[in-house]
């Protein structure tokens, strides 16, 4: 039996007392929303006090820069949350600005799933990252505070990403603890708080914006938990059923339409293929991609072959699909 993370890890699962609410997709997962804001009009005062919002200055910001974030909460309680942040900002003479330099970042508490689960939902992830940034902002993937996963194209990075699909308590736990802060989903806090961060969108007070984008980010994280076949076959839709993996991944809450929304996909489909490709086939039989796009040297020659792009020389074993379809359509 697959161990949970927070065997691995030593943090062990809370629950907070939330309760089911009709504007989550998942009200039963417990979540962190961190908001960064700049040119905040007044200082915090110590007497304003909330519920579940935790505000706090941030020397690393400017013009009075503040970050606001709440405890793990779920159902109802984020939406009280939310309630909560309309107030505080209802109360300041000036709405508060983001800029390049603020975040809207969301954890999402994972001490309740097993590797094999968190690996579903980093296969997923990064399948749809840039998809992820085409809704956000295509300038966001270029910020130093959220790097894409998307960008581990040495054969070092690979290495190391790759060291999480494999049963080794201590090579997850090095990958875990070693984990760039600054990545678009950061996977460090796994060994803290047991939650995985989203950092891609940008910070935002608008609460409308922010319940949007924890829906997205628990659909995704739902799927990934829930998928029960291998991760190949995540990556193997990516080529017969573009659409539907969407669909079933967002469950519409993300809509976005741009030109290149299926070449993005098919871009972190590789990403995975060269990340498992980075170990020798002999070293990674205990590996939970051990069949991930893995053929033998003599029947490589016969897959069909995709040209060489800035991720390297891949094979991918159907990739007519995406690239017959229509690429002009969206959610």
């Amino acid at each position: 039996m697959a161990r949970k993370l927070s065997k691995i890890t030593g943090v062990n699962p809370a629950i907070d007392p939330g309760f089911d609410c009709k504007d989550l997709v998942v009200s039963d997962r417990n979540i962190g929303i961190e908001v960064e804001l700049e040119n905040v009009p007044q200082r915090l005062d110590p007497s304003e006090e909330y519920e579940l919002l935790i505000l706090e200055e941030d020397g690393s910001l400017r013009d009075n820069g503040i970050e606001i974030k709440t405890p793990p909460i779920q159902g109802t309680r984020i939406i009280q949350a939310l309630g909560e942040l309309d107030s505080w900002v209802a109360k300041r003479k000036v709405a508060p600005e983001d800029s390049e330099r603020t975040g809207l970042h969301i954890h999402v508490d994972m001490r309740d799933t097993t590797v094999p689960q968190l690996v579903n939902v980093l296969v997923t992830y990064i399948i749809m990252e840039k998809v992820l940034f085409g809704y956000c902002g295509k300038d966001r993937e270029s910020n130093p505070y959220c790097t894409p996963l998307g960008n581990a194209t040495s054969r070092r990075d690979r290495i190391y990403l790759g060291s999480l699909f494999s049963k080794s308590d201590n090579d997850i736990l090095d990958v875990i603890y070693n984990h760039p802060k600054y990545s678009a989903l950061n996977l460090k806090p796994l060994g803290s708080l047991g939650t995985i961060e989203f950092r891609l969108h940008k910070g935002t007070h608008n609460t409308a914006e922010i319940l949007q984008w924890a829906n997205i980010v628990l659909s995704l994280v739902d799927f990934g938990i829930n998928y029960t076949k291998s991760p190949q076959t995540i990556i193997d839709s990516v080529c017969s059923g573009a659409d539907t993996l969407l669909d079933n991944v967002f469950r519409g809450h993300l809509r976005t339409n741009y030109t290149e929304l299926y070449d993005d996909m098919l871009y972190g489909a590789r990403i995975i293929q060269e990340i498992y490709r980075t170990k020798e086939f002999s070293a990674v039989e205990n590996s939970l991609l051990s069949k991930l796009y893995a053929p033998t040297r003599s029947k490589k020659k016969k897959a069909d072959k995709i040209a060489a792009t800035d991720v390297g020389e891949v094979w991918i074993t159907a990739p007519t699909a995406l690239y017959s379809r229509n690429t002009t359509g969206g959610l």
